[in-house]
C-alpha cells in the first residue's frame, strides 16, 4: 500500500487523472544550476522526447542557482503548456531552496518528500545573473526590481500565499514547515519519500511503453 504524509484529496485525485490520460512521460533531474546554460540537456531531452499531451515529471535536488537562467527555462515549459498541452509534476527531495523553488512552484501538481528542506530568500543582495555582485541597498528598490516582481508573481500565481506574507518571508532565509507548505498551498502532496512517489508512477510509464 502507498503512505503518504499528508496530502489534498483533489491533488491527489488530479494527479492520477495527469498520468492516466498522459500520451508520453518524460523525466528530468534539476541538480545545480550555478552556471550558465545548465537547463541545455533539459531541454534538448525533452525536445528529442516530447509529444502532445506529454507529462513532464521534474525531479528537484537542488541549493538554487542562477536566477535568469531559471526563469528562461520556465518560460519554455510554459511554452510547451500552450503548444503541446503538456503537464508538468513537480517533486522535491532532499532540498529545494532559492531559483529551486521557482521551478518548483509551476507544477500542474507540487509533490515534496517528507524530509525535503524548503527555503526561500531574498536576493537583494546578488546580482541574480552572476550571484555576486552586491546591489539593492534598500527593500524599497529591491522590491520595485524586475527580478522581485518576476519571483513574487511565480510564488503567488501558483499558490494561496499572499503578496504581504510573502515580502515579509524573503526578508530573511525562511524555511517552511510541512503544515505551511500544504496550508499556502505550495505543495500539493507529500509522500514519504521519494520512492513511493517513483513506485506510484512507474506503473504508467509501463503502460506507455507498450503502446
Amino acid at each position: 500500500m502507498f503512505q503518504f504524509y499528508q496530502f489534498k484529496t483533489s491533488k491527489f485525485d488530479k494527479l492520477d487523472h495527469i498520468l492516466k490520460s498522459s500520451t508520453n512521460i518524460i523525466t528530468i533531474s534539476i541538480n545545480n544550476i550555478n552556471k550558465y546554460n545548465y537547463f541545455d540537456y533539459q531541454k534538448n531531452h525533452i525536445i528529442r522526447n516530447i509529444k502532445f499531451n506529454s507529462t513532464i515529471i521534474i525531479y528537484i535536488n537542488s541549493y538554487g542557482g542562477f536566477f535568469w537562467e531559471t526563469i528562461k527555462f520556465i518560460k519554455f515549459l510554459i511554452n510547451l503548456r500552450i503548444s503541446h498541452k503538456i503537464k508538468i509534476i513537480t517533486v522535491a527531495q532532499k532540498n529545494c531552496a532559492s531559483a529551486a523553488t521557482i521551478i518548483h512552484s509551476i507544477g500542474d501538481i507540487k509533490i515534496i518528500c517528507r524530509n525535503t528542506t524548503y527555503m526561500i530568500h531574498n536576493t537583494r543582495y546578488l546580482n541574480l545573473r552572476t550571484n555576486k555582485i552586491k546591489i539593492y541597498t534598500n527593500y524599497k528598490k529591491y522590491y520595485k526590481s524586475n527580478s522581485f516582481k518576476k519571483m513574487i508573481f511565480i510564488y503567488i500565481e501558483s499558490s494561496n500565499i499572499t503578496e504581504r506574507e510573502l515580502k515579509n518571508k524573503l526578508k530573511n532565509d525562511y524555511i517552511f514547515n510541512q503544515k505551511e507548505i500544504i496550508d499556502t498551498g505550495i505543495c500539493d502532496i507529500i509522500f514519504n519519500d521519494i520512492d513511493v512517489f517513483y513506485n506510484y508512477f512507474i506503473k504508467y510509464k509501463n503502460k506507455l511503453s507498450y503502446q
